[in-house]
């Protein structure tokens, strides 16, 4: 089997507060030709799972087995199918500490993330202040399988999967009345398309000269930043 490492969120809403917490460890994603949970409630039961959460069309659960505890989080996203996410939970590696972390200078376009050692580093294309260092903070990731969800001030939920790099950028917006509409006006002046403009979530896309799909995802939390993934 190949290994699958990375951290996973888990999330969900409880008393009108969202409940989020991360898994280490190999991951998989089914999809499962069911319209709803009822089959996969039957299976966990055989396997004396815990159910942590469960309204309907939403569940997590975790059982004891080979190799430690497994976790799974399943959703019913049509009157087709449902989605279950599997998590076989590992120790994670040692992490430095956050200000070693985001201390590097990145000189020479490599960077160090304190997992995978180093690799090739560059700019994201969806980079609204221009110079990395103006930035609260970032994090990247290399080539991969990305699947995030997202909410807007609503609560209403934003599903975004693809393969590829990703960025993770921190923007201060003290004394902003409209804190994405830099970040919309930016995406619009490299030739790209918005296409989710509510409170709190603005989603924008664009392809390259190369052919590439770039996509920028903000969200705003009221604390003088917001995050936009590229």
């Amino acid at each position: 089997m190949e290994e699958q490492l990375s951290a996973t969120e888990f999330s969900w809403d409880y008393d009108q507060e969202e409940i989020v917490f991360y898994l280490w460890g190999n991951h998989w994603i089914l999809a499962v030709d069911e319209p709803s949970l009822d089959g996969f409630r039957e299976y966990l039961a055989e396997l004396g799972a815990n159910i942590i959460v469960d309204d309907g069309d939403f569940l997590i659960a975790n059982v004891d087995g080979p190799g430690g505890v497994w976790w799974a989080c399943a959703q019913v996203f049509t009157d087709r199918y449902y989605e279950i996410t599997v998590v076989q939970e590992l120790e994670p590696p040692e992490r430095p500490q956050e200000e070693e972390l985001y201390a590097e200078e990145y000189a020479d376009n490599v960077y160090d993330d304190g997992y995978y050692g180093e690799y090739d580093f560059y700019p994201p294309l969806i980079n609204p202040l221009g110079d990395m260092a103006a930035y609260v903070y970032f994090d990247y990731a290399p080539g991969g399988y990305v699947d995030n969800w997202y909410y807007n001030a609503d609560g209403e939920q934003f599903t975004f999967f693809g393969w590829g790099e990703r960025w993770r950028l921190y923007i201060p917006v003290e004394g902003q009345e409209d804190p994405l509409a830099g970040l919309a006006a930016h995406i619009e002046a490299l030739g790209g398309e918005i296409v989710e403009n509510s409170r709190g979530l603005l989603v924008g896309e664009l392809v390259d000269s190369a052919g590439y799909l770039w996509t920028g995802i903000g969200e705003y939390f009221g604390e003088d930043i917001y995050t936009d993934c590229g």
